[in-house]
């Protein structure tokens, strides 16, 4: 099926004009990766989304929560991505040690780049202000809740 998105896309780009086309390659491209990303491959189990986590830490002088954190995260990446970008990255705060001002951050790995652009955004909390500075990106949970602890 993906060869025939190639093929219709590549149809449609002789008889589209620049700006169209350029919409037409973009959707095409969309879709040919939701496809790969959901198909099933022959023999095999389904492919799976793959996560990575961001070790991050968080420089503040006042107490933050999890639930105050998590919430801030969220609605910065709603205000920067949209609703749609929020569900694709699916984006969320695994852990935070409010002692040690650590945390873990979950996000696909298509969407790695997104999550750390979020946490440079992100400059107040509650009213409280601080800045997340991410340490590590590591592709276990088991690994990232290693460096959580160090």
């Amino acid at each position: 099926m993906v060869d025939v998105i190639s093929i219709v896309a590549a149809a449609l780009l002789g008889f589209a004009s620049g700006s169209l086309s350029a919409y037409i390659v973009y959707r095409m491209v969309i879709v040919k990766q939701q496809l790969l990303i959901t198909k099933p491959l022959k023999g095999r189990k389904t492919t799976r989304a793959r996560n990575r986590y961001i070790v991050f830490e968080a420089l503040t002088s006042d107490r933050i929560q999890l639930e105050q954190l998590n919430n801030a995260i969220i609605d910065t990446m709603r205000k920067l991505y949209g609703e749609l970008g929020l569900a694709t990255t699916r984006i969320r705060l695994i852990d935070y040690n409010e002692d040690r001002r650590r945390g873990i951050v979950r996000v696909r790995r298509e969407y790695k780049m997104h999550a750390l652009a979020i946490l440079g955004f992100l400059r107040e909390v509650s009213g409280k202000r601080v800045k997340l500075i991410p340490l590590t990106v590591t592709g276990t949970l088991k690994r990232a809740k290693r460096l959580l602890e160090l």
